[in-house]
């Protein structure tokens, strides 16, 4: 669950793409600063530096993202207020909302290695038509699933991993031998 803070600016943001009536663009781009920034977490830590100046900081913002207009102008004014390290949580905050009004599903696939574009379309397009709506994939690489993989819609999980098949052995095993 965020903070006050990354709701508020989440919220404000959320507004002036309603108002810009580019939602879907917005999202698009927050999307892809947050994977920026899960793979860039040293620029997290120099954007922490207290004796690196406001200036110098944007200046570096701008060289790292190709942001135009209004997002790299929120950017800035993270840094201005001093907010900058909100960011990841206002993106995830405002990714969730946009979701909501876009009537977008979230859905959660694991799996044992890093799935290809193809694959994730492949899962995607099957799993829009089963839902009946669009789908937002969020993958996660899991080793211990051996093979496989775990798609989670809400509260619904569908496992065929081959760790849950070992468990599930493991535990039809101690039922007969107890």
């Amino acid at each position: 669950m965020g903070s006050i803070i990354s709701k508020n600016y989440g919220e404000a943001l959320i507004s002036i793409a309603e108002e810009a009536d580019s939602l879907k663009e917005y999202k698009e781009e927050l999307q892809s600063l947050r994977d920026r920034l899960d793979k860039n977490q040293e620029l997290l830590k120099v954007m922490d530096i207290p004796w690196i100046s406001k200036k110098d900081k944007k200046e570096i913002l701008r060289k790292v993202f190709s942001s135009d207009g209004y997002i790299m102008n929120f950017i800035e004014l993270l840094v201005d207020k001093n907010r900058f390290s909100y960011l990841e949580e206002i993106c995830e905050e405002f990714i969730d909302r946009a979701n909501e009004k876009l009537n977008i599903q979230v859905v959660e696939v694991t799996s044992a290695v890093e799935l290809e574009r193809k694959e994730l379309k492949e899962i995607k397009k099957l799993l829009e038509k089963k839902l009946g709506t669009d789908i937002d994939i969020r993958t996660v690489v899991d080793r211990s699933y051996i093979a496989g993989m775990r798609v989670k819609i809400k509260d619904k999980v569908l496992d065929n991993t081959v760790l849950s098949k070992l468990e599930a052995i493991k535990e039809r095993i101690t039922k007969v031998v107890i």
